[in-house]
Order: C-alpha cells, then sequence, then structure tokens
C-alpha cells in the first residue's frame, strides 16, 4: 500500500512541475513568435493538456470499454467548461474579447451538436462518425490559427526587478 501511495505522491508532483514548465513554454512560444497566447492556448496548450485523456479513451476503447473513452470525453468536456474556467474565473477574472471566442465557441458547439445527434439519434458511434470529428477537430485548428493569426500579440510588459528597490 505505501508504494501505491509514493508513487501516486511522486506522479502528482511531477505533472503540477509539468504543468508550470508546459505552461511558461506556451508563453514563451507566444511571445517569441509573436502570436496572442489565445491562439497558442487553444491549439498547442489545448493538445497537450489534452494527451493524457486521449491515452486513458484510447486503452479503454482497445481493450472492449468504449463507455469509459465516452465517459472521459464528455466528462473532460464538463470539468474544463465549469471547473477550470470557474476557478480560473475566480482566481484571476478578467476581460474577455468575444470576437476571440467566435471560432473555438462555434466549433465547440457543433461538435457538441454534432456528438449529441449521433448518441441519441444512432446509439452508436462508427468509424465514420470519428473520422467525422476528427476532421472537424483539424478544420477548428487551421480557422483558429487562421482567425488569429493577424492579431497582435499582447506587447511584453516589462516587470520591474527585483533589486532596484534594495539599491
Amino acid at each position: 500500500m505505501l508504494i501505491p501511495v509514493l508513487l501516486f505522491i511522486v506522479g502528482l508532483l511531477c505533472l503540477i512541475k509539468g504543468g508550470d514548465w508546459f505552461v511558461d513554454g506556451a508563453t514563451g512560444i507566444a511571445r517569441r513568435f509573436h502570436v496572442p497566447e489565445l491562439l497558442i492556448g487553444a491549439t498547442v496548450v489545448s493538445i497537450g493538456t489534452t494527451l493524457p485523456e486521449v491515452m486513458v479513451s484510447t486503452t479503454s476503447a482497445l481493450t472492449g470499454h468504449g463507455e469509459i473513452a465516452y465517459g472521459n470525453a464528455i466528462g473532460s468536456i464538463i470539468c474544463n467548461a465549469s471547473l477550470i474556467a470557474a476557478l480560473t474565473i475566480a482566481v484571476k477574472p478578467g476581460k474577455v474579447d468575444p470576437k476571440s471566442l467566435r471560432t473555438p465557441v462555434l466549433f465547440f458547439f457543433v461538435a457538441a451538436a454534432f456528438y449529441a445527434g449521433v448518441a441519441y439519434t444512432t446509439g452508436y458511434f462508427s468509424r465514420p462518425v470519428g473520422l467525422i470529428l476528427l476532421a472537424m477537430f483539424v478544420a477548428y485548428i487551421i480557422c483558429n490559427v487562421m482567425a488569429m493569426k493577424n492579431a497582435p500579440a499582447p506587447e511584453e510588459e516589462e516587470e520591474p526587478e527585483e533589486n532596484a528597490s534594495l539599491a
């Protein structure tokens, strides 16, 4: 019992530190290439943070437990849309540019409607449905990049030097 608890703690610590490095790296990419952080968040970061879920869903589907994969997908959407957004807003409220959310929100609702429509009308997810959803994801990435490509990234804020007050 001690080994699993220790492995869980080590894994959790690595996940927390890895998340910190991941956000720092994504922010650095956005600033280096002068692209909006929202674009990096909606593409690179979203893909990177979803990879563990992809592995869980793929493994469960391959072992004949598709229900876990579907539940993981739906649960992840609910968790991301409510829990993560709520915590982020509670920690640091801020303004949102409605224009920057048009593409992600449009694709979110179209994908959710398609997914729910297939689930409720057929009760079965076929390979073509998966390919359509995958094509929608690719279209989302392309549209998101094109929509934000020319949007200027915010200027880098100069941080006050910590040692300036000591001199």
